[in-house]
């Protein structure tokens, strides 16, 4: 991925911001698990955190659309937890904190998906309730904890009466303004994977186990819903198109995981595992470690969001006897991984 898409000037792929932090937060997730790691992601990360900006011609990580900014929030709480240094969570928080300034729109709450406040998207909303609930569980302050988690909640709460949710349990896009009604029903696989994370997160910090069971509900119909007859995650009917849409299977898989680590089901992992296969055997070229879009095969038209997610993915299943909500210490991380698999997914790097 590093060799064939990142400018090493920024640390951006192909000029790709929103997909850039996924890709980034990927390699953070690697070294999480993989100590050895950790001496390549790291020069890569930090320059991103001081140039990626610059490459945009923006001076910092606020932009026009608060999901690109969420997804930013949530790389940099994962370089907090792999390095502990303060100043991504410094970064993470004034994310949040422009992203609140977004809160209500006329709907009744939730946050806008851009500046210009044309759109109410289901995608940024998850993001703010996921970084919010990040943030309560990592901040020293205790009012900013508790500010954090009162946010989380509010969300929470809009999200279920704005009834995102269609009829077979999938999240759709978002809300037209006109009337706030629910038009705008494409179903896409990454609004079906960050409120996992989100619900995770905030009922660690609540001590709310029911929010699991809901989780695991938005999972469940995705699963059931959004693959093939093999159970290969799908994009979009099986049409994934370009960085973007190959992008949002990684994200759903990443998100998945981090469910299966506190509310864990054998079909969760199966299903990681099965993709992750799928991806090795039948979506990647083996001489140059390049991903497709599509995993069920056949590997044509890589691109930048395809090789991410494949990694999100890879990474997954890695992990899965390495609980991602407790960090463990670095001499026994690897210990927990399974070896071969992160062999593979370091070359995808």
């Amino acid at each position: 991925m590093n060799d064939h898409y990142l400018d090493r000037d920024s640390g951006v792929y192909e000029n790709q911001w929103w997909n850039s932090a996924n890709d980034l937060t990927a390699l953070a997730d690697l070294a999480i698990i993989d100590p050895s790691f950790e001496t390549i992601a790291q020069p890569i990360l930090e320059t991103a955190f001081e140039k990626a900006p610059q490459s945009q011609g923006i001076a910092t990580f606020e932009n026009a659309w608060y999901d690109d900014e969420g997804w930013w929030a949530l790389l940099w709480i994962s370089m907090y937890d792999l390095t502990k240094d303060p100043k991504y969570l410094n970064e993470a928080e004034s994310l949040f904190k422009d992203m609140a300034a977004s809160w209500p729109t006329p709907c009744g709450g939730g946050i806008w998906w851009d500046r210009a406040r044309t759109y109410i998207a289901s995608i940024a909303n998850e993001l703010f309730l996921s970084v919010a609930a990040h943030l309560a569980n990592r901040t020293p302050n205790r009012d900013d904890k508790a500010s954090y988690t009162n946010w989380a909640m509010k969300e929470v709460d809009w999200f279920n009466h704005a009834n995102l949710i269609n009829g077979v349990g999938n999240i759709i896009d978002g809300i037209d303004l006109d009337g706030c009604t629910l038009n705008h029903t494409d179903v896409f696989t990454y609004n079906q994977g960050v409120i996992l994370g989100g619900l995770v997160e905030l009922s660690k910090v609540t001590g709310d186990a029911s929010l699991l069971p809901k989780a695991q509900a938005i999972a469940d119909a995705a699963i059931r819903t959004l693959t093939n007859d093999n159970g290969i995650l799908l994009e979009k009917d099986s049409q994934d198109e370009g960085a973007a849409f190959a992008q949002f299977k990684g994200i759903f898989i990443r998100n998945l995981q981090q469910l299966h680590s506190v509310a864990p089901k054998p079909s969760y992992a199966n299903f990681i595992r099965h993709n992750a296969d799928s991806i090795i055997n039948d979506a990647m070229n083996h001489e140059n470690y390049l991903i497709a879009p599509v995993w069920q095969g056949p590997f044509r038209d890589p691109n930048m969001g395809a090789q991410g997610a494949g990694l999100d993915a890879l990474i997954s299943a890695a992990s899965l006897g390495n609980k991602r909500d407790e960090i463990p210490a670095k001499k026994s991380s690897a210990g927990r991984t399974d070896q071969r698999l992160l062999a593979r997914t370091r070359n995808l790097t």
